[in-house]
Formats: structure tokens, C-alpha cells, sequence
């Protein structure tokens, strides 16, 4: 946890930004929970779905006060890719997801989240988990993903670090990340996002 002391305008923007982000979630929480309980050849490619979640999370990010700068995003080719970014901050979700707009997508996800209230139901019904403690329920998350995403026009997101670290470095990577791209064939799209580590860091 962070001991550090907050101002009285801290803790009062801190309770704004809380509360407009429930405001905001109440808003897109019925129509992408609609979306997501449709047939699994249509959810994935569910337009409106992944327009919600675009504008969402561009909702959340300006109500967070945050300055977000984005360089280079003429470089994202226009078919199916793979994204991979850097971890440390839990506004890398929104971040992503902001920058990638209302592309079909598939995030590769841990299977710890699987199990929060309502996040837990999103994460299993329009991504793909990875228990890194289990190989065979690893293996069945690779073959998932690439009957999901071969010869489909959709992108896959990856933390490759699996986790979120706060020093600022580059950490090792997952395995896999070549595979699915020789597998899927299409390029890998770096996302690099330098300063997270200060805001909403582990344990934050």
C-alpha cells in the first residue's frame, strides 16, 4: 500500500473520479452484458460491443484528469494484428483499449480475474484465460486463441510480462508470443507505455 499522506483536493478528486467511472460503467454495463451473452460466432465480431468498450474506456480516461498522449498510432496496420504492452499500472487497460478503438479484439488474460464479480463475466465470455500454474489448461487456452483469431479478422491483446511491475523495465516474457504469431500470421504491434508506474500502481 501507499503510506503517503493525500490532501483534502486529492481525496475529493480521487471520490469524483470514482464516482463518475460508476456512472459511466452503469451506462455500458447492460448492452455489453446483452452482447456478451449472445452465440460465440456473433459476440466476437459484435461491432457495437467493442464500440461500447471504446468509448467507455476513452469516458473513463477523461474523467481520471489525466493527460494521455498517444504517439505513432498511424503505424497500427489495418488487418488483424497481435498488440503486446508494457505492464504496470492498472489504467494500461483503458489505455489499450482507447488507443485500438473499436477494432475486434481478443484479450489474453489471467485466469485470476476470471473470478471477480461481474469483470469475471466479461473476461470469460468475450476473452481467453491462461492459468500459468497449470500446463494443460494453458495448452487449452493456446489452441482457444488460435481458433478464435486464424483467418479471423480480429486482434489479439497480450501483456506478454504477465504481471505488472512498477521499476520501469522491460521484464521477461511469457512464452508463446512468437507461436501465436507464426500461427496467426500477422505482425506484432509494440505498445510501449513509459510512466504508468506512477498512477494506480499495485497495491495503490
Amino acid at each position: 500500500m501507499i503510506k503517503e499522506k493525500l490532501s483534502f483536493w486529492t481525496v475529493v478528486r480521487t471520490l469524483t473520479v470514482y464516482f463518475l467511472a460508476f456512472v459511466i460503467a452503469s451506462i455500458f454495463i447492460i448492452p455489453c452484458l446483452i452482447c456478451a451473452l449472445l452465440p460465440e460466432k456473433i459476440r466476437y465480431d459484435n461491432k457495437f460491443y467493442f464500440w461500447c468498450i471504446s468509448v467507455c474506456c476513452k469516458l473513463l480516461l477523461k474523467i481520471s484528469f489525466l493527460e494521455v498522449k498517444i504517439f505513432g498510432k498511424y503505424n497500427i496496420p489495418d488487418g488483424p494484428v497481435i498488440f503486446v504492452a508494457n505492464h504496470q499500472s492498472s489504467i494500461d487497460i483503458p489505455i489499450v483499449a482507447a488507443l485500438i478503438g473499436s477494432r475486434k479484439h481478443i484479450w489474453l488474460v489471467l485466469e485470476y480475474y476470471a473470478n471477480f464479480p461481474v469483470l469475471g463475466f466479461f473476461v470469460r465470455r468475450m476473452n481467453v484465460t491462461v492459468d500459468r500454474g497449470n500446463t494443460e489448461k494453458s495448452a487449452r487456452s493456446i489452441v482457444k486463441v488460435l481458433r478464435l483469431l486464424k483467418d479471423q479478422d480480429r486482434d489479439l491483446i497480450i501483456f506478454p510480462e504477465a504481471a505488472r511491475f512498477i521499476d520501469g523495465e522491460i521484464h521477461k516474457f511469457m512464452p508463446g508470443l512468437a507461436m501465436f504469431s507464426k500461427k496467426l500470421d500477422r505482425p506484432v504491434v509494440p505498445i510501449y507505455m513509459p510512466n504508468n508506474y506512477k498512477i494506480y500502481p499495485p497495491g495503490s
